[in-house]
């Protein structure tokens, strides 16, 4: 398990907290509720099953709002290398050594989708909101997009992180 540096050049921490991202998930709630209720209310068969049912979607809506409100991209540039996890999923740090690192460039992210997901020519990705962010390519080849809502100092915390020339 890969621990946080005691001294760190940048340090972030993003969650959802987007107003529209909110009110997607409470409309997406609240709409197969409403649809429960008006649907049973007006069938007597479907009566004595509609607290289960409703019960059983509600518990989904909520796990899903509670999953929102909780998750954070926790991103940290050490002078040894860069750590990020997604809490409370990943406990444990993902760990980029700065030696490995050949190559980490700014892109301004072109999608309307936020979260970790797997991208060809980007490799894997973690965002959480906005457009900026730097794609890292490692040794090996593989490839990651991080994205920040600091860009400034992310990019000042890079450049003062301790890679070979």
């Amino acid at each position: 398990m890969q621990q946080q540096p005691s001294y760190t050049l940048f340090e972030e921490e993003q969650s959802f907290r987007n107003t529209w991202v909110w009110n997607l998930v409470l409309v997406s709630g609240f709409t197969p509720t409403l649809l429960i209720l008006v649907l049973g209310l007006s069938d007597p068969a479907m009566k004595k099953d509609l607290w289960w049912i409703l019960l059983a979607v509600i518990g989904i809506q909520a796990l899903n709002i509670g999953v929102f409100s909780v998750i954070r991209l926790h991103t940290v540039v050490a002078p040894e290398g860069i750590y990020y996890r997604w809490w409370p999923f990943f406990r444990s740090w993902t760990f980029l050594p700065a030696g490995d690192i050949t190559e980490c460039v700014y892109r301004k992210w072109d999608r309307f989708k936020w979260g970790f997901s797997v991208r060809k020519g980007w490799g894997r990705c973690h965002n959480v909101n906005g457009k900026d962010g730097f794609r890292v390519v490692l040794k090996d080849g593989r490839q990651f997009y991080i994205g920040t809502q600091a860009l400034p100092a992310f990019q000042q915390a890079l450049q003062r992180m301790e890679r070979p020339k």
